[in-house]
């Protein structure tokens, strides 16, 4: 059956809902909202008003001297457009909630580098920016961000994904199976398979490319309990499908602890894997009927192969450690799971106090998107240049090694002065085969040196661009040099 069949067939409905969380760097959205609204009032010359007149005028926030003009915003066209441009992008992400982050006054960049920024001194802002930000916040979830920027938690938000304040409210426990408060296992299982076939997002195309369907009979909570009662469900098993490549049916299903069915799914996913362990487990056999290793090649039917024998005597020394070869497999496996709590999806760490709540970064800033790992959202677009907005992917050791970069090249629109001449590509190569923190920070003070620069100066600039010195409470820790 296809998605579009299922009309309001009871408990399928909630998964075709977004249920993530766009956390938005909005200033950008503001600024162009603003700016699109403004319009000027044009002023005479100044013989024709009284003083009182001219003073009221000149007075004005939005008196611009050279524009002969003052400037307005109409404040309900911008607040318009910035509330359909959020709703814009929570539709192309497929997100729930959202939750947007401002900048506003001055943060501790400028207590590095009083010349932070200073390029702007000059720039005239559109008017209405600050009460739309209010409006903005009265209407979305967010923050005002004035201690450090809206690049600093969106990044710490995304690298963490952790949302505290929900911490226990979600939680009695988080052990080995991760109790979730309000919600029966059984439910979750229902919740997981039927979100995995139909839900519109990218973790449900694999299934939906395969054609994995959900028993029609199951669409209803009541009879799919039913039916894990007649399997015998306690707690801890999981749902699994005999055949990955078949639907979830009575006839497909069964019952394995989390171990086995994470330790299954790497099978599935890694047959090389799948093929050490299953003749680590023959070899094993053999070796216990005191049989050597060329002796069991023989017996299993194999010619003796010296890289084959290497690879089955490290994962026997592995497997020792365990009491079976899927036991060694889940142990090197995330213990993550995944749910919805309340509409929201979740992911949980057993034993730790960590609770992911399914963030989608969007933002425009480069030091936003490339600073931290995963596939964001750029929601830059112009008509004039002929860019559209796209999903962006950065990779782990991209965003390792982006503030070293960024460090190298400086940062024009921010006034940060980086070395002159050092470019992308020079940066790159500068820090090319360094990869500890203290290697790729003595390329970083080489080059500095090398453009006649202190290593004071390369420590101010780290500090302008770096994008994770906001702690989990939201204090400041000033980047330091590593010393090992």
């Amino acid at each position: 059956m296809e998605v579009e069949d299922l009309g309001t067939e009871e408990g399928l409905g909630d998964f075709k809902k977004p249920t993530k969380t766009l956390l938005v760097d909005a200033d950008t959205i503001v600024y162009a909202s603003c700016s699109s609204s403004e319009y000027a009032e044009e002023i005479m010359p100044d013989s024709f008003y009284t003083e009182e007149e001219l003073a009221a005028i000149k007075g004005n926030p939005g008196y611009d001297e050279e524009g002969a003009c003052i400037w307005h915003t109409d404040l309900e066209e911008a607040f318009t457009k910035s509330v359909e441009r959020v709703k814009e992008l929570q539709e192309i992400t497929f997100t729930k909630d959202v939750e947007l982050y401002f900048t506003s006054g001055r943060n501790f960049r400028y207590e590095v580098y009083d010349m932070y920024k200073g390029n702007r001194k000059k720039t005239r802002y559109p008017m209405g920016l600050s009460v739309m930000k209010d409006r903005m916040l009265a209407e979305f979830k967010g923050e005002n961000c004035t201690e450090y920027e809206a690049d600093d938690y969106c990044v710490l938000a995304k690298q963490h994904d952790f949302n505290s304040s929900r911490t226990y409210e979600v939680y009695q426990s988080l052990q080995s199976h991760c109790d979730v408060v309000g919600i029966s296992r059984t439910k979750e299982l229902w919740n997981n398979m039927l979100k995995r076939c139909y839900r519109e997002d990218m973790k449900s195309a694999q299934y939906k490319e395969a054609g994995i369907k959900v028993y029609k009979g199951w669409h209803t909570f009541s009879k799919f309990k039913k039916f894990m009662d007649s399997l015998g469900y306690a707690e801890g098993l999981e749902l699994d499908r005999i055949n990955n490549e078949g639907n979830y049916d009575p006839s497909n299903v069964q019952l394995l602890t989390s171990s086995m069915n994470k330790a299954k799914q790497n099978l599935v996913d890694n047959r090389r894997s799948y093929t050490t362990f299953k003749l680590a487990a023959d070899f094993r056999s053999c070796r216990n009927r005191g049989l050597n290793m060329p002796q069991s090649f023989k017996e299993l039917g194999l010619e003796f192969d010296v890289k084959l024998r290497d690879r089955i005597t490290k994962r026997l020394i592995e497997i020792g450690q365990h009491k079976t070869e899927l036991d060694y497999i889940a142990s090197r496996l995330d213990t993550g799971i995944e749910f919805v709590f309340e509409g929201t999806y979740y992911r949980a760490w057993a034993g730790t106090a960590r609770v992911s709540r399914g963030l989608v970064m969007t933002a425009v800033d480069k030091d936003v998107l490339k600073s931290v790992p995963g596939k964001h959202f750029n929601y830059y677009r112009s008509e004039r240049y002929g860019i559209d907005m796209k999903w962006q992917e950065t990779d782990v050791e991209d965003a390792y090694k982006f503030a070293y970069i960024q460090t190298l090249m400086g940062d024009i629109s921010d006034n940060i002065p980086g070395c002159k001449g050092v470019g992308p590509a020079k940066a790159k190569k500068a820090l090319e085969g360094f990869n500890t923190p203290l290697d790729l920070w003595n390329a970083v003070v080489k080059t500095f040196k090398s453009k006649g620069l202190t290593e004071k100066e390369a420590i101010r600039d780290m500090r302008l661009v770096n994008m994770h010195q906001l702690t989990i409470d939201k204090k400041i820790v000033l980047w330091n040099p590593p010393t090992s």
